[in-house]
């Protein structure tokens, strides 16, 4: 029952941040944070490949619209930022929660 919730949940309101943060709440109460993460990317690599399968298609001879090949494109590229805000507010609630404060600079600080 859960699963079809999230599942309901998360269709009704893709596609702003705002949507990806309160799926990403229903998700980790529901997977927790790892998972949450891993889904998150899953989509967004799932996106894009559906993005670039017209592209494909073009090149190899397949006789597509433009504006079908450049709608699917960038429906996939648009959609495909869901999965990255939430793979990155997995990521920075993992830091916040599973890192000490004494050692987080040293984690997230570039050295060259």
């Amino acid at each position: 029952m859960a699963a079809l919730y999230h599942q309901t949940y998360c269709s009704q309101s893709a596609g702003t941040k705002s949507s990806a943060a309160a799926c990403k709440l229903q998700s980790t109460s529901d997977a927790g944070l790892k998972v949450t993460g891993v889904l998150g990317i899953w989509w967004q690599a799932t996106s894009l490949v559906i993005a670039v399968v017209p592209v494909w298609l073009t090149q190899l001879g397949a006789r597509l619209p433009a504006s079908t090949t450049s709608h699917v494109l960038l429906g996939g590229l648009v959609a495909s930022r869901f999965g990255l805000w939430l793979f990155d507010l997995s990521v920075s609630q993992m830091l916040q929660e599973w890192v000490p404060a004494e050692d987080i600079g040293r984690l997230t600080t570039a050295v060259i």
